[in-house]
């Protein structure tokens, strides 16, 4: 039997989350810096996850799914990990004030960000040695919490609104993006307090996009004809590659958001029929969500390890034990632990609210 999914969209999110990986490394001068505009993985997957909530919700709000059915489902896919990644990033962090204090926050704030921070919710103070993070924690997860006000926003407002009401949120969101990245110099902005505010029309903007790219897909596939054949999907992870790897420039950040990676979802909507996935592709898309989120307290724990146990090892062989270690513990994370505990709670807390949708459709986000 062949199943109708999107198996494309799938191994794209696995190439972005590498991508935010790599884009980390170079960061901490682990590794060349060879994807300088890597941060923008995090506007392909603002794109993605509206393309994966309006296939996946959108049809079915008045037709057995309410408000509440909506929020225990993105509790359930969302929390499990959230919480890992902040409980691993306190673990790194206690681990670091113990070896050497002078490199991070007084114990307080440390302990109070954890707390926040397993919460999802921001740190509103802390000292310059965060960079004035809003997660300290696991930075990452600065990019979910704004995830959630997306999904919440959408749900409550703009679930049942017509195709030309998104159009003009699009259009308004787009406009305060791009004022953004033009005052920023960069679209790398949202991730601590300084830009707290520039990241609502970054995420307005990605996920409208998506949502309207999957409403939108018929005409779409119909007028772009996109070519089928299994060279698809890393053609299109090639060109999302090449997008991110030259200079940082304002100019550059606005062609690949507002007209680069948008028209690489769109190609990937192209459906396939086929068997259900399996190989390079189908494990980067399951592992990405997990990467995403546990990646960067273990990048930190690798070279911090490495920095003061091993300091004459080369800054190469440390950034590629820490991307090997950031693959394990994500690969790990997912099939001990995250998956488990989502069945667990789907069982407990879905019971009743009727069958869930088996619709063959990635249902990780950022």
């Amino acid at each position: 039997m062949t199943t109708h999914r999107y198996d494309t969209l799938d191994a794209l999110r696995g190439v972005a989350a590498v991508v935010v990986l790599l884009f980390h490394l170079a960061t901490r001068k682990m590794a060349p810096p060879l994807l300088p505009h890597g941060y923008l993985a995090v506007d392909f997957f603002f794109i993605l996850s509206g393309v994966v909530l309006a296939h996946a919700y959108e049809a079915r709000f008045g037709h057995g799914l309410d408000l509440r059915g909506f929020i225990v489902r993105r509790v359930i896919r969302l929390y499990p990990l959230v919480l890992a990644g902040a409980v691993v990033g306190l673990v790194v962090r206690l681990a670091r004030y113990l070896a050497d204090p002078a490199t991070v926050d007084p114990l307080g704030q440390v302990l109070v960000a954890g707390l926040l921070n397993a919460g999802l919710v921001p740190m509103p103070y802390g000292s310059e040695l965060t960079g004035r993070s809003l997660f300290p924690t696991d930075g990452p997860l600065w990019s979910l919490f704004f995830e959630v006000l997306a999904n919440l926003a959408w749900v409550t407002l703009l679930v049942r609104r017509k195709t030309a009401v998104l159009l003009l949120v699009l259009l308004a969101s787009a406009v305060l993006y791009a004022v953004c990245i033009r005052h920023y110099g960069t679209a790398n902005i949202g991730s601590d307090r300084d830009t707290f505010f520039a990241a609502l029309p970054r995420v307005t903007f990605g996920f409208v996009a998506g949502v309207l790219l999957y409403r939108l897909r018929h005409q779409l596939i119909h007028h772009l004809r996109p070519p089928g054949g299994p060279w698809v999907a890393p053609a299109l992870g090639a060109l999302l590659v090449v997008a991110l790897m030259p200079a940082p420039s304002a100019v550059w950040d606005m062609a690949c958001v507002f007209v680069i990676l948008p028209a690489v979802v769109a190609l990937g909507l192209a459906p396939a029929t086929v068997p259900s996935p399996k190989g390079a592709a189908a494990v980067l898309g399951r592992l990405s969500y997990p990467l995403y989120v546990l990646h960067y307290p273990v990048l930190v724990a690798v070279i911090e390890i490495a920095r003061t146990q091993f300091p004459t090892v080369s800054r190469d062989l440390v950034g590629l034990a820490a991307m090997a270690a950031a693959l394990v513990v994500a690969w790990v994370a997912l099939v001990v632990y995250d998956e488990p505990v989502r069945a667990a709670l789907s069982r407990r807390l879905l019971a009743g609210q009727g069958r869930r949708s088996t619709t063959a459709m990635p249902t990780s986000v950022v």
